[in-house]
């Protein structure tokens, strides 16, 4: 089970500081203790195939950081998703 979830709204493949800094970040974790959560993107399933953790899409392309109550919303959804049963 993860222990480690990451949420952000910088995650490749888009490009920039913050974005390489979280993703080497969660690949110094086990693939098995680590899950990002982070905002769609149009080229994000490309490379999501690519690094060995577990990486979780928003189900829409943020610009700004996501409201409370939609932040909240969307962590209480994810160990569902996440964790085999």
């Amino acid at each position: 089970m993860p222990r480690c979830l990451i949420v952000t709204n910088g995650f490749p493949p888009c490009r920039g500081g913050i974005e390489t800094c979280v993703c080497e970040l969660a690949r110094r974790f086990p693939p098995d203790e680590v899950v990002v959560h982070t905002s769609r993107d149009p080229h994000g399933d490309r490379f999501d195939v690519g690094p060995p953790l577990p990486v979780v899409r928003d189900c829409a392309r943020a610009s700004a950081v996501w409201s409370r109550d939609r932040f909240c919303e969307r962590l209480r959804a994810l160990p569902s998703r996440t964790v085999a049963p």
